[in-house]
């Protein structure tokens, strides 16, 4: 077998793989914009003070936002001379503290310094981090015309953020004599992104959020007013990369947004923050571990240290038919699966291999086979690429656990861009059927389960199409699963095979941390009964199952609910679990928290008979 080829970051950094994979090529597979600095989420060894802050900006190579007092941190890592200085940044990281750090965008961004002591405040603040906040729609409007519920406004792609004063000009420039409001002229003149369609993923989530959608409850007489709404627009480079990975940093910092201006720009400092994060990757640890969801516990935490509720809910995930999870059942000595990459599709295709934990990675055959028949071996630690370079595979231990092992692989482009074909002369990889091994090598016994997970190529709502989802493939996946009442594998646990399509276990990677609030989604026509999208349980993790389900369909035969799209004469109707989770946010303004409605029951009861 050949030799890997060694990490471009000493492990003493605890780079995570796609760090490592992006450091090796020069960051040659990603299409980026202009743009001054990398993005990297970092993991501290005790709560960052204003001193060791200042101490990273003053050589004006590192980037950290003011939020200090934290063990989780966003951090711009200047691009001029990268090569030259990269060590040195990941040095003076070092000595202020890191334990790890992940790729969290090949391009980063600036935050703005919010002013503190600007905006009235109320006792509740709804936070949204979302695409399209569509302000001027009546149903986020005030008791006067020209007044915002929406409060705060943050567009990450821009850095600009508008407060009430920006907003409610913009609605008064947009009035006419008679005192309707020109919406189209109003979102004009604001620059926001994502508005000149229909609907957008945001105005879903903000009617769900507010109470407006479809056969939403009211809240009782008594709710206090008003309930201020603070909006995060995700920019859209990162919303135009369905993997995921690149929100993280984005998500984490419009938390820190949120929580600022509920408790800083605001006089009257908000005692209840609920943010409603409706997106999610399906590669991670699955275990609560990865530094946003850790970043989500510590900040819910100190919330309630510092005499506060803040709370961070998230869906479940709709992946549960998507083929996108698989187990190796490494105590029955593992297998091979197929692993079908799509055609036509610009952006790499990544999947994540989790071990469990000690796992003795030399006593396992983990490899990636092309089309072709070429082999591409996983070693730990290092990287390993097919001839061409179109195939890789990185392994490397997680957040300076060596107890804690992953592989990355990573099949590069199958197409070229229609516009600007940013890969160059860069040959294309093959699409068709490559295999995934994670096999027990003869003589060994290794116990456990590991899990691998796909990432989504497909596009996020209302974006450009860059490419197609790969899936798994098994022997035991039923063929003639269409014409069963529900997709579901109709596998009984009695005839796993050794490497599998598994449907559960495939909940959205940043929805098992402790503190979030996970939401499901199930048939309103057959209450109990999840919808066939909605991920479920068990994580890799504490994490069992879901905390609440909410009805994100009408019935099995009419996907979706009805809710504001962009414009106030607008109602469009959009499936999945992103419009549960904001179900949840607005009954939760009502103390105490709602009563389970219903759990989200066991995945044998799901229709179709489906177990796995």
């Amino acid at each position: 077998m050949q030799k890997p080829l060694e990490l471009p970051l000493s492990l003493v950094f605890n780079a995570d793989a796609y760090l490592q994979w992006a450091m090796l090529t020069k960051f040659k597979y990603f299409n980026l914009k202009p743009s001054d600095t990398y993005a990297v989420l970092v993991e501290f060894s005790g709560p960052l003070e204003r001193s060791a802050i200042e101490k990273m900006r003053i050589p004006e190579l590192i980037w950290i936002t003011s939020y200090e007092g934290h063990l989780y941190a966003a951090i711009n890592l200047s691009k001029e001379g990268f090569e030259e200085h990269f060590v040195d940044q990941l040095q003076l990281l070092q000595q202020s503290g890191l334990l790890c750090l992940e790729l969290a965008a090949p391009t980063g961004m600036l935050v703005p310094e919010f002013p503190k002591g600007v905006a009235p405040g109320s006792d509740t603040v709804i936070g949204v981090i979302d695409d399209g906040c569509p302000f001027a729609h009546v149903h986020l409007r005030g008791e006067a015309p020209n007044e915002p519920a929406v409060r705060f406004i943050w567009d990450q792609g821009s850095g600009v953020f508008f407060t009430e004063p920006d907003l409610q000009a913009l609605m008064a420039g947009a009035t006419s004599a008679i005192g309707s409001i020109d919406e189209d002229s109003a979102y004009l003149a604001s620059g926001l992104p994502s508005l000149r369609s229909a609907t957008s993923h945001g105005a879903q989530v903000l009617s769900h959020a507010s109470g407006h959608a479809h056969d939403t409850k009211p809240l009782p007489p008594h709710i206090p007013n008003p309930i201020d709404i603070a909006f995060v627009q995700f920019p859209g480079d990162a919303l135009d990369h369905p993997n995921g990975e690149w929100l993280h940093h984005l998500a984490l910092r419009g938390i820190q947004a949120i929580r600022a201006y509920a408790r800083d720009m605001c006089k009257k400092k908000a005692s209840r923050i609920l943010i409603n994060l409706s997106y999610g990757p399906r590669t991670g640890p699955h275990d609560g571990t990865s530094i946003l969801e850790k970043a989500i516990d510590a900040i819910t935490a100190q919330a309630v240290k510092d005499g506060y509720d803040l709370r961070v809910v998230v869906p479940s995930g709709n992946s549960h038919l998507s083929r996108a999870h698989a187990q190796f059942d490494l105590a029955r000595g593992g297998g091979v699966i197929d692993w079908h990459v799509a055609p036509d599709t610009q952006t790499p295709c990544y999947l994540e291999i989790w071990l469990p934990l000690n796992t003795p990675i030399g006593d396992l055959e983990i490899f990636l086979k092309a089309p072709n028949g070429e082999e591409i071996p996983a070693q730990y630690p290092g990287i390993h690429h097919s001839a061409n370079e179109t195939a890789w595979t990185v392994a490397v231990h997680v957040c300076g656990d060596t107890a804690k092992k992953m592989v990355l692989m990573i099949v590069t482009p199958t197409a070229r861009s229609t516009g600007t074909d940013w890969l160059g002369g860069l040959p294309l990889a093959t699409a068709g059927r490559w295999k995934v091994a994670v096999k027990v090598r003869p003589g060994c016994v290794v116990p456990g389960i590991a899990d691998a997970y796909l990432a989504r190529n497909e596009p996020n709502l209302g974006r450009i199409r860059r490419g197609y989802d790969g899936y798994f493939d098994s022997p035991n996946y039923d063929p003639k699963r269409y014409l069963k009442e529900s997709s579901q594998l109709d596998v009984k646990p009695s005839s796993i095979g050794p490497a599998e399509v598994v449907a559960a276990g495939s909940i959205n990677g940043i929805a098992t941390g402790a503190k979030s609030d996970v939401i499901a989604a199930y048939y309103a026509s057959a209450p109990g009964m999840p919808s066939s999208y909605s991920s479920g349980d068990p994580s890799r993790g504490a994490r069992k199952q879901p905390d609440w389900a909410y009805p994100g369909d009408d019935s099995k035969v009419l996907s979706g609910r009805l809710a504001g799209g962009n414009r106030s004469a607008t109602v469009m109707r959009l499936v999945g679990t992103s419009f549960t989770a904001p179900q949840f946010v607005y009954e939760s303004i009502v103390l105490p928290l709602p009563p389970v409605t219903p759990s989200n029951p066991p995945r044998t009861e799901r229709l179709g008979d489906g177990c796995r």
